[in-house]
């Protein structure tokens, strides 16, 4: 274990023969400097104070001794570490799904590095490979914008008390579950009653066709009307359901090949190098369909449409093929059996008649969402997501849940548990053909509607990619021997971070977040999910708070000093050798003009920016020219630091032989562009509006 901590690490920074530190005094934007000089024996001195506000040009030395983190960070190093963890989660993020998570390898890094003097690269690394360092076991943290909570589960575990606020609820109760402790036992014998209390009804929705196998995944298409002359027909881009094709970590099945017929919708098991499929004395292209680059085609007349003018959501469900298990014998994609065909409208019967009974997600889209995209399909409520039989489970999920006298701890945990089983439970999940395996909602960071979706049987007893079992052990393994860590005192607020008042009792010594970005996705919109199932049940810490920083409408001054307002809060409360770390990216000079604004609205300056490696390309995120590295921002109270200025060429060249691609270059030379054109100005507070 590390002996030295936070405040032990910057004690060390500043003494030596006649060092200088300093420190502050004064609230807001009338703090001014008072030089404390440091002598060998630790006496100290205190200098006249200077009441004349400290100005700094661009570039000149600051008065805080620099940090690691804002001198010579290894990014290039981080980043390889970082995409490593990729590859083997943290099983402490795994209880509920939150969206853009900052790997935590990088977040510990920062955090390290912003507790050592300049020169202390060798001990970062032995610290940052020190599971049991504690360099924060004196310090304060906090994060104004939580989402997965991230920053502040690192920051706990290397000992630091932690603060982070969120207007999203579900990001606040995800946080929280990651930051405090849980009874692994008492959670695991109150989802065995969940389990019990769920599997008779199960079992009468997901019935197996005989004794020999388990029914998993449930594959549908629809029916679609033509707009133009009213023909019927069936939606599809391809025959292939599923195929074996070596792929590393994909199902090893019976057949190489599993194909239906658009005739007869009968499944045919063939060898994957066939183009064709012969059924119904025809011949049929494997690749073809009616559907094409977002558009299908009537058979009748040849009018092409799209989703929203066909409202696909809401048309007939087709059901095309049953994927089972079997005992001791590889997977088998094969014809429904006219039962399961029928269990359709049977479902709907029984939904109807158990209506009451349930607790289900009625809110209508026009009133919970930005993004109409779920309208557009024809969808209306966040119940129409879900099939008749998966609005049976879960809601008797949430209502049992609801009901019981657990206690807040057991009963959030379960509440997560249930709630992310829902991204693998609905109409939009889509099926990894070549790998056989569920594609979740969200996969994407977007309501997106396949065109082939699958159902999963929710309690499948060894197999499914999200059944409840799955995400029940997820919840569980956050709290497992590397994710119920030492617990330190943590405090999660459902607030809007540009608004709400700090606490006052005592100082952050690092305030470290990842703000919602000028150009990026709303992710209370996706969240929302979730959250309407929450709220029915009565299990969301609080209903969503204000209005979430940016969701595409607000102009860049508006956004500008939002967030600056939430800055501006930080700044207010860092210690006198505080630092605001924040990670961002944008895909135009205006998003990084308001990351500058709102910097300098708030009374600071940039000490330090660098790229580091923040997640593999993913679509669905952001626009054209999507890019994998944040921008590291470091930033003190201006009456503290100078203004640095940047270089997108040097920052190529810390990356040494590692390959960069152009359009993180473009983005590097314009945020570059923004940082340096600030100049000091007169003194007055900088206002973007």
């Amino acid at each position: 274990m590390a002996e030295s901590s936070f405040g032990t690490s910057l004690d060390k920074m500043s003494r030596g023969t006649d060092t200088v530190a300093s420190t502050l005094v004064g609230q807001g934007n009338e703090r001014y400097a008072m030089t404390l000089r440091l002598q060998d024996d630790a006496t100290v001195r205190v200098a006249p104070v200077d009441v004349t506000p400290i100005r700094h040009p661009v570039g000149e030395r600051p008065l805080h001794a620099p940090t690691l983190l804002e001198s010579d960070f290894p990014v290039s190093a981080v980043g390889q570490k970082a995409r490593h963890g990729r590859r083997r989660p943290d099983p402490v993020y795994g209880a509920h799904k939150w969206w853009a998570r900052r790997p935590p390898e990088s977040i510990r890094a920062l955090l390290i590095a912003a507790a050592l003097p300049a020169d202390a690269e060798e001990e970062f690394w032995r610290r940052f490979d020190d599971d049991e360092d504690l360099s924060y076991a004196d310090a304060r943290v906090a994060d104004p914008f939580l989402g997965g909570g991230t920053s502040l589960v690192e920051a706990q575990r290397l000992g630091a008390a932690v603060y982070g606020m969120d207007v999203d609820p579900l990001a606040a109760m995800i946080s929280e579950h990651e930051l405090t402790h849980l009874d692994t036992a008492e959670f695991a014998a109150a989802a065995d009653q969940l389990i019990a209390h769920l599997t008779p009804l199960v079992e009468q929705l997901y019935p197996p066709h005989d004794e020999t196998e388990e029914p998993l995944h449930y594959f549908y298409l629809r029916e679609v009307e033509c707009p133009s002359c009213a023909t019927e027909g069936l939606l599809y881009k391809s025959l292939v359901l599923a195929r074996d094709v070596g792929k590393n970590g994909g199902v090893v099945r019976g057949g190489d090949l599993a194909a239906f017929c658009p005739a007869c919708h009968g499944v045919q098991q063939i060898p994957a190098a066939r183009k064709q499929l012969d059924c119904c004395g025809r011949r049929f292209k494997l690749a073809s369909g009616s559907y094409d680059l977002g558009k299908y085609t009537c058979s009748a007349c040849g009018q092409s449409s799209t989703h929203e003018q066909l409202k696909t959501g809401m048309r007939r469900r087709i059901l095309i093929a049953v994927e089972v298990t079997r005992n001791d014998q590889h997977r088998l994609i094969r014809t429904p059996t006219e039962a399961e065909s029928d269990q359709l409208w049977e479902d709907d019967a029984r939904l109807a008649d158990q209506y009451t009974k349930l607790v289900l997600p009625d809110a209508p889209f026009q009133t919970a969402l930005r993004n109409h995209k779920p309208g557009v399909y024809g969808f209306e409520s966040f119940a129409s997501l879900f099939s008749p039989r998966q609005l049976l489970v879960f809601g008797s999920a949430f209502r049992w849940l609801s009901d019981q006298a657990f206690s807040v701890r057991i009963r959030s945990a379960l509440a997560l548990a249930v709630s992310n089983a829902l991204a693998s439970n609905n109409l939009l999940c889509a099926y990894a053909t070549d790998y056989g395996r569920l594609a979740p909602l969200f996969s994407v960071r977007d309501y997106s509607l396949p065109v082939l979706s699958v159902e999963l049987n929710p309690l499948h007893a060894t197999a499914g990619r999200g059944t409840l079992r799955a995400t029940i052990r997820r919840v569980a393994a956050s709290k497992g021997a590397t994710g119920d860590h030492d617990m330190r005192d943590s405090s999660v607020q459902v607030a809007d971070a540009t608004t709400t008042a700090w606490p006052d009792a005592g100082g952050f010594d690092v305030v470290m977040t990842d703000p919602p970005y000028f150009d990026y996705i709303a992710y209370s919109d996706l969240s929302q999910f979730f959250r309407a199932w929450l709220d029915a049940a009565g299990l969301s810490p609080a209903k969503i708070s204000g209005d979430p920083l940016y969701e595409g409408r607000d102009s860049r001054a508006t956004f500008a000093t939002r967030l600056g307002a939430t800055f501006k809060k930080a700044a207010d409360r860092l210690k006198p050798n505080g630092v605001l770390v924040f990670t961002y990216h944008a895909t135009t000079a205006e998003g990084w003009q308001a990351a500058v604004d709102a910097i300098r609205w708030a009374g600071l300056s940039v000490t330090e920016a660098f790229p580091l490696w923040a997640d593999a390309k993913s679509p669905g995120h952001g626009h054209a020219g999507n890019i994998e590295f944040d921008v590291v921002f470091c930033c003190r109270p201006a009456t503290v630091s100078g203004w640095t200025t940047v270089s997108a060429d040097n920052w190529a060249k810390r990356f040494g032989a590692e390959k960069i691609a152009d359009t993180e270059v473009a983005a590097w030379r314009q945020a570059c562009e923004q940082i340096n054109a600030v100049h000091v100005d007169d003194g007055a507070r900088y206002d973007p509006r």
